[in-house]
């Protein structure tokens, strides 16, 4: 009789690997909590991969459509006035697609319904239809018609904010006189996705609108027919941008040329591209690093699973299972938990970008909103989710196949016996029998102990990365606002004024101090950079407006210098002692050569800083006034904003206090929201990973616990055994942990530093007590949980278990 083969191959791969899955999906069952945990890792790395990467190329597509639509700028000129034929010399330079010239100005506007006052940006527009260039989107009502001067478009945040439809009326301060106009419709404009008042980091709806009203309207108000103030322009794909800035800056120098802007330096687009760009640094670290600590902790879990079925996998390949298939057998294992994730990471991330890209929008006002999903998201998301989970199994699967059958029945060699440190010390005679055991344990399995701490370390550093944005807002408007700026109001003038209107000021009811300051447009230029920026010009002694730098400290104006921003200083190159070409814009005259006495880092804005002193004899009119700061007397201050409001040069007043409630309230949004996800799941790995390696702990050490146990031990000495090597884990993690979570956040902030912003590098005390706090209540539910199960324990199936 021919003997058939024990293990016939077709049987085998028709059966066999079938009962593979099953034993994968009832190791999943067994390390449920383990699985979740690593699942809900690669989620959230996932997850914010998908969120931040729809949100920027949503944003991006939604400017890119809105730009081409409604026709937005290449150039912007600013000048004092200019006689209309002169759009022709900038018309018929080569490179210039298209012109257009317009007034822009100032006034005031007042609302029965709202008490503070109110700025408003007048600019022109053709009558009775669009601007060439920077078109409206008229989101209710219409343009004003043909002709017609008491009608103006008014901008879509400033309607909102005050609930305004088209036919409501209100009053208007323009040019001096007061007049009654009426919302004809309700618009937006490419050139103010990003509606800021001038002089603020955030917008203030409220206080400030935009409003577009007829041409001949404002040419007569204004005083301004046949001229201008403004000119915008549009370039060829050709076109020479740099000599065509040069051109048209020396065309209308003779008329009082503010400088000409490329779209890359215009207010609104800066900002909004500032914003994209810190969300594509975030994009590539924020999920990184998720997706690194679940291929760490996966890589843990797997390595010690293995350990613990040595038996069975040689029983496996005994009974002629491959390492192939055994392989295959764990990679399933990763798989599930790489498609939970994955598929949990899309879904979250496609809604909170959704979510986030809806705040975008109404942060900076978009008049639609295209939320792509490109597949390729999904693929990326999925290949990076991919490699982050197969990176941390590699070694441990091939710890599996290169097993022999013999090899694996044998239990691994016992660690060489050492004696402790601690013993070698002579400090064991103050451990007891259970705590010496637990020394022993940590000291010879050095490396399972060294990765059960790592792991728990970035537990620990994820809950500090969570906490991370709000941090740093704390201590830059700190910083920036509270402590520099401890004025009550900021009063800002239509123009630069006598120095006499800071003592009328003064003389208001309920002002208690004031401080003038100026502020100067101008051109830095050092080699063959040059940033439009401004100075910022202070008394020789002030107290309200104190410059301090991200430390806290004081800084000392130089008396016939200049400081700077650190931020612009390296966009000019520029090192202390070096001088600086500045050209007054306003003034037209001749650039001049200043000295640089040093820097100053700030978290907002890139400027210059001296006193009047120091350039009273460089800037004609040297002692005006840009504007005062005040200090008013608690529960005054609306009383100080109604006589403001009927100062007619007032062009807009600031309270410091709005200021940082608004921040909170818009800008803070986005980096808060996903610090909360980044928080609540830190969390959570942080509960899983400490119970997670008390419990895999348990299992492998069951047997010994059990004969300890049968030694005579009690049930509370033998917990103490287990709990106190848990606890031996979690006090060496914790500095560890602190170390980590400093270097990640290290790292996420100086990848997000941009010209506008300089995010602070600030963990404090309590974001460090709050990580030790939540890795310490982990440890002790963990160690509630552990001590039941081995209380439970039953020693007669434990010790017929063969030792493996």
């Amino acid at each position: 009789m021919v003997k058939q083969p024990l293990h016939d191959s077709p049987t085998r791969s028709r059966f066999q690997i079938p009962a593979l899955f099953k034993k994968a999906f009832r190791d999943i069952l067994e390390q449920l909590s383990m699985v979740v945990v690593i699942s809900m890792m690669i989620m959230v790395g996932a997850g914010l991969f998908t969120t931040m990467i729809s949100t920027l190329d949503s944003l991006k597509t939604t400017q890119e459509a809105y730009y081409r639509e409604y026709d937005f700028a290449h150039l912007f000129a600013s000048l004092k006035q200019a006689p209309v034929s002169v759009l022709q010399d900038v018309v018929e330079i080569p490179g210039v697609r298209q012109a257009q010239s317009r007034i822009v100005m100032g006034g005031n506007v007042e609302l029965d319904s709202y008490e503070g006052a109110i700025r408003g940006l007048v600019i022109s527009i053709p009558d009775g239809g669009q601007p060439a260039l920077n078109k409206l989107y008229i989101r209710d009502g219409q343009l004003p018609q043909e002709g017609s001067t008491h009608e103006w478009v008014i901008s879509d945040a400033f309607a909102e904010a005050h609930t305004l439809e088209p036919g409501d009326s209100m009053s208007a301060i323009l040019n001096g006189r007061k007049q009654t106009m009426i919302v004809s419709g309700i618009g937006l404009s490419p050139e103010y996705i990003y509606q800021g008042n001038p002089g603020t980091i955030v917008p203030e709806f409220e206080r400030f609108g935009i409003f577009w009203m007829n041409q001949s309207a404002m040419e007569g108000i204004f005083q301004m027919k046949g001229a201008f103030n403004q000119l915008t322009a549009r370039l060829t794909r050709q076109a020479d941008e740099p000599q065509i800035l040069r051109q048209i800056d020396a065309i209308l120098e003779p008329y009082g040329g503010l400088g000409v802007q490329p779209r890359e330096r215009q207010a609104s687009h800066f900002f909004i591209t500032e914003e994209m760009r810190q969300l594509e640094r975030m994009s590539s670290i924020i999920p990184v690093v998720f997706l690194g600590v679940a291929s760490f902790l996966l890589s843990i879990v797997l390595n010690r699973l293995i350990r613990t079925q040595r038996g069975q996998i040689a029983i496996l390949k005994a009974f002629g299972y491959s390492d192939r298939e055994i392989g295959l057998h764990f990679v399933i294992m990763v798989m599930v938990i790489l498609l939970l994730g994955l598929g949990g990471g899309i879904l979250f991330g496609v809604w909170l970008g959704l979510e986030l890209s809806e705040l975008y929008a109404e942060y900076y006002r978009f008049p639609f909103l295209h939320y792509r999903l490109d597949p390729s998201i999904f693929l990326i998301t999925a290949l990076v989710s991919a490699i982050a989970a197969f990176a941390g199994v590699l070694r441990a699967v091939y710890n599996v196949v290169s097993l022999t059958p013999a090899e694996a029945m044998r239990p691994e060699s016992p660690v060489l016996y050492r004696r402790s440190l601690i013993e070698r010390m002579g400090l064991q005679k103050w451990l007891d029998q259970p705590m010496r055991m637990v020394v022993r344990q940590v000291s010879r399995h050095r490396f399972k102990s060294t990765m059960s701490v790592f792991g728990v370390g970035f537990a620990i550093a994820l809950v500090m990365v969570g906490r991370m944005s709000e941090d740093a807002l704390d201590l830059a408007l700190d910083q920036d606002f509270r402590k520099s700026q401890p004025f009550d109001l900021s009063i800002q003038f239509e123009r630069a004024v006598s120095p006499s209107a800071e003592y009328e000021l003064a003389r208001i009811p309920g002002v208690q101090k004031t401080e003038a300051f100026r502020t100067v447009a101008v051109r830095f230029s050092h080699g063959h950079r040059d940033r439009l920026s401004s100075i910022q010009i202070f008394p020789s002694k002030h107290s309200l407006q104190p410059i301090l730098d991200v430390t806290g400290k004081k800084v000392e104006l130089p008396i016939d210098g200049l400081l700077l921003t650190e931020s612009l200083g390296e966009a000019l190159r520029l090192h202390p002692g070096d001088s600086v070409w500045v050209e007054l814009l306003e003034s037209g005259q001749e650039p001049v050569l200043m000295r640089v006495d040093g820097f100053m880092n700030r978290f907002f804005g890139s400027s210059g800083y001296a006193t009047f002193e120091s350039l009273k004899y460089l800037i004609p009119n040297g002692t005006a006034l840009s504007g005062v700061v005040m200090e008013v007397r608690d529960g005054e201050e609306a009383s100080v904003e109604r006589v403001l409001k009927k100062w007619p040069l007032v062009a807009g007043i600031t309270s410091t206090r709005g200021i940082i409630d608004l921040f909170y309230e818009l800008t803070a949004q986005t980096w808060l929201i996903t610090a909360f996800f980044v928080s609540l799941f830190a969390g959570g790995a942080a509960f899983s990973v400490v119970y997670n390696n008390a419990r895999i702990s348990l299992s492998e050490r069951s047997r010994e616990l059990a004969s300890l146990r049968i030694l005579g031990l009690t049930r509370g000495e033998v917990a103490r055994v287990l709990i106190g090597e848990m606890w031996v884990v979690i006090l060496l993690a914790i500095p560890i942990g602190i170390l980590l979570g400093w270097g990640l956040t290290w790292l996420i902030i100086e990848s997000l530093q941009t010209e506008m912003y300089r995010i602070p590098m600030n963990i404090s005390s309590e974001t460090i007590a709050r990580a030790t706090v939540t890795i310490l209540l982990t440890a002790m539910i963990s160690g509630v949980i552990i001590r039941r199960r081995i209380h439970k324990l039953n020693l007669i199936e434990v010790l017929k278990t063969r030792e493996s």
